[in-house]
């Protein structure tokens, strides 16, 4: 069995970045096709993840009062608690939504009107964070984790530590989360696709306990 808890990293995170009134972290418990019930249809087209509950928690004490809970809900379905690292506009947010409204009743998707909020605030942030993915390196080799940060310190006009946000435990290795920089240098260091390294507006890993 494998759990990675993340929460305490992830408290700091908010502390060291925090939200005004109309920013928040939007959160997300997921039960991903790999871990979940296969074959079940996906609330995003054909990635089969299947959402169960968001937050939207824009202090420290917010994400210690839920952690239960989403910890909770995530083992009861063997899914995943994520958060997206880039802070979201409730006001950027409500106007992606009138959008999204638009389309459904235009396509007649009316159904899928609860979805509204959760299809926005995926979309929507006003700040960059990217995530750098590392799989099949041990997050506790710390001259491995150098590496990989040096790199993506050398392909960087801002050489320096600044530049990074934080670097967060998963299941297979870890992501490192840093303002933008230049990824098609990086990606070109490492002999892989910017889509397969660097991801612009994804979310990062908060929690998951394996039932094996």
């Amino acid at each position: 069995m494998k759990t990675v808890d993340n929460f305490k990293l992830i408290r700091d995170y908010i502390e060291a970045n925090p939200c005004d009134e109309d920013h928040f972290y939007f959160v997300q418990v997921l039960v991903r096709g790999k871990d979940g019930h296969k074959g079940e249809a996906g609330i995003n087209g054909n990635n089969k993840n299947r959402m169960i509950k968001h937050y939207t928690i824009q202090t420290p004490e917010e994400l210690d009062k839920f952690e239960y809970e989403m910890k909770g809900i995530a083992e009861l379905v063997n899914g995943r608690v994520y958060i997206h690292p880039a802070r979201r506009s409730f006001n950027q947010v409500a106007t992606e939504m009138l959008l999204e409204y638009a389309t459904m009743m235009k396509t007649g998707s009316l159904r899928q009107l609860k979805s509204a909020f959760s299809t926005a605030a995926g979309k929507s942030h006003d700040e960059r964070v990217y995530i750098v993915d590392i799989d099949d390196v041990d997050f506790n080799d710390k001259e491995e984790v150098c590496k990989y940060v040096n790199l993506i310190l050398e392909c960087s006009e801002d050489k320096t530590l600044d530049r990074l946000r934080a670097i967060v435990p998963t299941v297979h290795g870890f992501h490192i989360l840093v303002k933008p920089f230049n990824v098609k240098k990086y990606a070109e260091a490492i002999g892989k696709s910017i889509d397969e390294c660097v991801k612009k507006n994804n979310p990062t890993l908060l929690y998951y306990k394996s039932l094996d």
